[in-house]
């Protein structure tokens, strides 16, 4: 069996902390209703991601290749912030999504985490959008009925639905796993969309599944994994926030306490966590800690796994002092420990601007502002681009990466042959049309391409 976490890949067609910046997470409260009503106020809520990056070509010859990748993501704030997993936006070149109703919004990517798969992204939409209430994943129990909603193989507002089968699974992805399981069906595509409970609220990030090995990697069988979103409201909060200076640390190897350990060491049960490593001068050997200690609680509370410890620690704010008690030498103690920053860890913000001034993606007026490079159809262009003879409208010879057109998946070589209503068979008469649409107070202008897939209409967004 084998374990995959991943976006589609689509070739062309708790602490409070108060801050400023942070995240706000509504909590709505629990309400029966038949399934379909809660589907039909949850899915506005979740939207398609497209990322874009550049690939090596499957057969490993060439250039990089410019290739959609999908993945799903939950809006959290009516003024546009998304959450999603950071798999679904890692060494994305250019973001855009989808919304239920089929509108497409450019998207910049405000913050991306190092030891969690959780990322941000923020739309402008120019009206407020319909935010997901946030549950309380602490509150779940094995058994209970989930919603998974997503974008599995690029099918959008597609839902599914299932039982919590296990919660707490380590999956050996990073050191703080607690996952839930679930076996409402999740395929690729669905990483980054919300896990809703039976009331509407969202309980977890889709993230993973197990795949048998002899499937040839194929899709749901059924072994479903999302991070609780009590760990992603964590997250995103510490990440936003400006002067976060990271995770907590102590400069020790972990490891669980099994049955020997337990046996060997004299305690009465397997619980706790044993230090295998200490690092010289780190948080843990100026607290007077040893190897061989076996920490049974921290900062006040029983800690029975490696795992728990590890989260604890985590979660715990560099540069404060906590009791951390253990087992040594057949008696128990209780010792200070002052928590230190994360070795090597960096701030989280991927575009601090964007976050600040509420990420407001400028408007496309022009067909240089929307990306495109735009000429005339020359007997030397038609022949290098393999036109037809016949072929009129508006030549793109080029396509700016980040842009509009570069995202809508515009590629040089198409023709522009309308404008909404109007035939193109010129660069001016093109531009003539854009800024008409525009005079008009027109939201969008729609341009219709012809290429090697057909032809295709464009909705590029315009403000006034």
């Amino acid at each position: 069996m084998t374990f995959a976490r991943f976006a589609d890949m689509w070739l062309p067609p708790a602490l409070a902390v108060t801050v400023v910046v942070a995240m706000t997470f509504a909590t709505a409260a629990a309400a029966d209703a038949p399934l379909p009503d809660i589907v039909a106020k949850l899915v506005p809520s979740v939207v398609n991601i497209t990322t874009w990056k550049m690939m090596p070509p499957s057969d490993g010859q060439g250039p990089p290749i410019k290739t959609r990748i999908f993945g799903s993501g939950s809006i959290v704030r009516p003024d546009g912030f998304i959450v999603t997993a950071r798999h679904v936006v890692k060494d994305g070149e250019g973001f855009y999504i989808t919304l239920s109703d089929g509108t497409q919004l450019r998207a910049q990517l405000v913050v991306e985490g190092q030891q969690v798969d959780i990322a941000v992204l923020k739309v402008n939409s120019g009206k407020p959008l319909p935010a997901v209430k946030v549950g309380d994943s602490d509150t779940l129990r094995q058994g209970d009925a989930v919603i998974a909603i997503g974008n599995p193989l690029g099918l959008s507002s597609t839902v599914t639905t299932g039982i919590v089968s296990a919660l707490d699974r380590n999956i050996q992805q990073g050191p703080y796993d607690a996952f839930i399981q679930t076996d409402a069906a999740i395929n690729p595509g669905n990483s980054g969309g919300g896990l809703f409970n039976a009331a509407g609220e969202l309980i977890g990030v889709n993230d993973a599944i197990f795949q048998a090995a002899d499937t040839g990697g194929g899709g749901s069988i059924g072994l479903g994994f999302a991070i609780p979103v009590n760990d992603a409201k964590f997250a995103v909060v510490h990440m936003m926030e400006p002067d976060w200076v990271g995770p907590g640390w102590i400069g020790a190897a972990i490891q669980q306490v099994t049955p020997n350990i337990q046996g060997a060491v004299g305690l009465q049960t397997p619980d706790g966590s044993i230090l295998a490593q200490i690092e010289p001068g780190g948080p843990a050997e100026a607290a007077g800690l040893k190897l061989g200690d076996v920490v049974t609680a921290f900062n006040g509370k029983a800690e029975d796994n490696a795992r728990g410890l590890r989260r604890a620690i985590a979660v715990s704010v560099p540069g404060t002092t906590v009791p951390v008690t253990v087992w040594r030498g057949g008696q128990q103690m209780t010792l200070q420990l002052t928590l230190g920053k994360t070795p090597g860890f960096k701030p989280a913000l991927a575009n601090r601007a964007a976050f600040a001034a509420a990420s407001d993606v400028p408007a496309l007026k022009t067909t240089a502002q929307i990306g495109m490079t735009i000429a005339p159809i020359t007997d030397a262009l038609r022949a290098q681009y393999k036109l037809s003879p016949d072929q009129t409208g508006a030549l793109v010879t080029n396509v700016a990466e980040n842009t509009d057109a570069w995202m809508f998946g515009v590629n040089p070589g198409n023709v522009i042959v309308r404008v909404g209503d109007q035939p193109v068979t010129s660069p001016e008469q093109l531009r003539q049309h854009v800024q008409e649409a525009i005079q008009q107070g027109r939201q969008y202008v729609m341009l219709l391409f012809q290429g090697p897939r057909g032809f295709e209409w464009v909705s590029f967004p315009v403000r006034q």
